[in-house]
């Protein structure tokens, strides 16, 4: 009897743990069970709203674009555009760009037989101001002045039409304060001139109003040629008291022979002006070695009685990848009332090679400089683009009160840190001739710090 009751103790602990184990995994069972009929439940609810949700009608309009949208700036993708962002308004149907320009030059002078043309100077070649944008698919807007003189001047400021801006030929008609089309380098931004001053043929084969007229301008353009024809006034200049003289000037260009890296660059430009009766002096006393020093100067002496000029040039060049040559020559003819047909003959050849960073800094397009696309910019950990340039130009007057003539060697760098910045240096051999005076030479070295945006 003892010992069935000694087997029988632990038995029945041993059910009654079995009885609780069965007990628990029923509840676990029956808890897994309502967790899927619930999940069941819901997705028949979900469905149910989604089939009843009312649509939105037909006619309501789809949600407003932000009143001004602040986007990432295309500096680094589109040429010329600069560092400043673009904003859109309207639902993005315009566009505002600020945009500006910070060239300041340092420049020293020696060697020279007159001792006051041996001397250092520092000054702007450029701060300038504007916007420019697009309203529309069809209109565009350009506005700008410059103050490096201590006081505002107006200089582009017009508005254009524009047929298709995206096709392969486009046109465009600008009206307003416009900046003349002559040959490659007067027809370059000074932001985007190879080097710090433009070549004689631009500064000198021009009409009397300069790089600026108040008119209309035809532009038509395919990727690899363009034509303009202009008719203007005088620039802007607030002074409506006498007649304008009026210009008709006009330019084409062809890179066809080629492909898309290497061709042969052909142009030409031309002008017609009638000059006002009330203008005093056709005086142009042209800068060389460089724009700061105002003693390196060839004058023409005051000439008076002029009644109306021609302007002929043309343009011969070549570009392959990071290799550029162009060769300039132009003649102005002036008619006075003394029929003394003074004239103004002026040639250039210069070229550059980048050497790294880039390719030439050319546009097919419009057949003119502008600031290269890099292959990785300073401001991305790269080294920008190096190009080295020369460039050698002559101008002579003939048949005027001071009949002067000069010539001029240029050896110049251009660091672009980034596109719309750009540090360049410039090494001017000159040599000046004025009749009645013993000839003079010397050399010019300038530096320019170049902020874009």
């Amino acid at each position: 009897m003892t010992a069935a009751l000694f087997v029988a103790a632990p038995i029945q602990p041993a059910c009654a743990q079995t009885e609780e184990m069965k007990a628990l995994e029923d509840l676990v069972r029956q808890q897994s069970q309502e967790i899927q009929d619930l999940k069941k439940r819901l997705a028949a609810v979900e469905a149910t709203q989604a089939t009843n949700k009312p649509s939105a009608p037909a006619s309501d309009p789809p949600a407003a674009a932000p009143t001004i949208v602040a986007m990432t700036s295309p500096a680094e993708t589109v040429p010329g555009m600069g560092a400043a962002p673009v904003l859109k308004a309207a639902g993005g149907l315009v566009t505002f760009h600020p945009r500006g320009r910070v060239l300041i030059d340092f420049s020293a002078t020696g060697g020279s037989n007159v001792p006051s043309r041996n001397y250092d100077a520092t000054g702007a070649r450029a701060i300038r101001i504007g916007a420019d944008g697009t309203i529309g698919d069809h209109f565009a807007y350009l506005m700008e002045a410059d103050l490096s003189q201590a006081t505002a001047t107006v200089l582009n400021a017009y508005v254009a039409w524009r047929l298709d801006n995206k096709a392969a030929v486009r046109t465009e008609v600008r009206v307003g304060n416009l900046f003349a089309d002559r040959g490659v380098e007067g027809a370059t931004a000074v932001d985007a001139v190879p080097f710090m001053q433009r070549n004689l043929v631009a500064d000198a084969i021009l009409p009397k109003a300069g790089f600026y007229g108040v008119g209309v301008q035809a532009r038509i353009s395919g990727p690899d040629w363009h034509a303009t024809l202009a008719v203007t006034g005088d620039p802007l200049d607030g002074n409506s008291s006498g007649s304008d003289s009026w210009t008709l000037s006009g330019r084409a260009h062809w890179d066809g022979l080629g492909d898309s890296t290497r061709f042969i660059h052909l142009g030409a430009s031309a002008f017609a002006e009638r000059l006002d009766p009330g203008t005093d002096s056709l005086s142009r006393n042209l800068d060389i070695g460089g724009r700061l020093n105002t003693a390196l100067r060839i004058p023409s002496g005051a000439l008076l009685g002029g009644t109306s000029s021609v302007g002929v040039a043309g343009e011969l060049g070549g570009v392959a990848g990071p290799l550029w040559i162009m060769g300039e020559v132009g003649h102005r003819a002036i008619q006075t009332m003394s029929r003394s047909d003074p004239g103004i003959f002026a040639w250039s050849v210069g070229g550059g090679y980048t050497i790294f960073g880039g390719n030439a800094p050319y546009d097919r397009r419009s057949g003119s400089f502008l600031r290269p696309v890099l292959a990785r910019s300073v401001l991305n950990g790269g080294a920008g683009a190096l190009e080295l340039t020369s460039r050698y130009e002559q101008i002579t007057y003939s048949n005027m009160p001071v009949a002067g003539s000069g010539h001029e060697i240029t050896l110049g760098a251009n660091w672009y840190l980034a596109q719309y910045l750009r540090l360049m240096g410039n090494f001017i051999f000159w040599r000046l001739d004025q009749p009645g005076k013993p000839q003079d030479g010397g050399h010019t070295g300038t530096v320019r710090m170049e902020l874009v945006f």
